[in-house]
């Protein structure tokens, strides 16, 4: 496969793939990209932007984790991928490196859910799982996940996997609405998944019985409530709280005032959730995007000096520099 590095050999199609299990590799950074509503531009920042990672010398797959709704391999000009995603749900292929496909940027490969069935949108607990380990033994450096848009479980299960959760935000009103209530599901549903998992929703089913009648708490006002009446599932409460830093990216901004808008969203999601959200940046609009979207390759290719281009890259060390903390 062209475009491997000297780190990591890749496996050839067909061959037995990479075991979950194995130590024999660093595993992946894993930046995953989400969004309240669709329609913002997830995709196409998550495409050039994998594009811009693999030119700075990473391996990268993309993963087209749209299940039901792919796209990427049209955005990359990848036509009609051997395999996908499918192939691996379906037990086809043992391990999900084996539908690592090939594209026309040296060091990127695509995981493309192009066919896949309508059930796979909400896959088994058990099958969810088996995606996140395989995706975590991926033989690159970076793993992007391209998420469908809103919060069904599913999405928020993946987001919350990743080493750094990006909400891509449009700006207007339906979208900074539905963008906080994504982080809001996240948020939540990450408590829950917080050890020891049934007292945690014990104690916090008893702080909210405590507020009936009340206006509903802030996440924050909710976790203190928490601590209050149970100190050691406010201290783990407290601990999951401080690893939840999901990013907010502003795409396709035209004004200052939209420009600001990332900025603003962060510094109430950190007043309101207590914990450490992050502007990430803001992505001017720009009409050759919907150019280079048109001729099936990404505009950071197409036009690597536009507007849309020098966001992405930005973005790009912003994620980097992130890694780094």
């Amino acid at each position: 496969m062209p475009g491997a590095t000297a780190r990591t050999a890749l496996p050839k199609p067909g061959s037995e793939g990479v075991d979950p299990t194995s130590t024999g590799h660093r595993a992946p950074r894993i930046w995953a990209f989400g969004s309240g509503k669709g329609g913002v531009g997830k995709s196409v920042l998550a495409a050039n932007l994998a594009v811009v990672t693999a030119r700075s010398g990473r391996s990268v797959t993309l993963v087209d984790a749209d299940l039901g709704g792919a796209n990427l391999h049209t955005l990359l000009g990848v036509a009609n991928p051997r395999r996908t995603l499918s192939d691996f749900l379906e037990r086809r292929v043992a391990t999900l490196d084996q539908v690592m496909a090939p594209t026309r940027i040296a060091n990127l490969w695509l995981v493309s859910s192009a066919r896949a069935m309508l059930e796979a949108a909400n896959p088994a607990h058990a099958q969810k799982e088996k995606v996140l380990r395989h995706i975590a033994a991926l033989p690159v450096e970076v793993v992007i996940l391209d998420l469908g848009a809103g919060s069904s479980l599913t999405v928020l299960d993946f987001f919350l996997a990743a080493h750094r959760g990006v909400v891509v935000v449009a700006p207007e009103p339906t979208s900074v609405e539905n963008t906080y209530q994504f982080v809001r599901a996240a948020f939540f549903r990450k408590l829950r998944r917080a050890s020891p998992r049934e007292r945690i929703r014990e104690v916090l089913a008893a702080a909210l019985q405590q507020r009936e009648g009340h206006t509903f708490p802030s996440p924050r006002e909710l976790v203190l409530a928490t601590a209050a009446l149970d100190g050691e599932v406010g201290k783990a409460l407290a601990s999951e709280i401080s690893t939840f830093r999901p990013g907010l990216v502003v795409n396709q901004a035209r004004t200052a005032d939209q420009q600001h808008l990332v900025q603003d969203m962060a510094t109430a999601c950190r007043d309101y959730f207590g914990s450490p959200t992050q502007a990430l940046g803001c992505i001017e609009y720009d009409p050759l995007v919907p150019l280079s979207v048109q001729e099936r390759r990404p505009a950071v290719e197409l036009f690597p000096e536009s507007p849309f281009a020098r966001g992405v890259a930005a973005l790009h060390g912003q994620l980097v520099e992130v890694a780094h903390d």
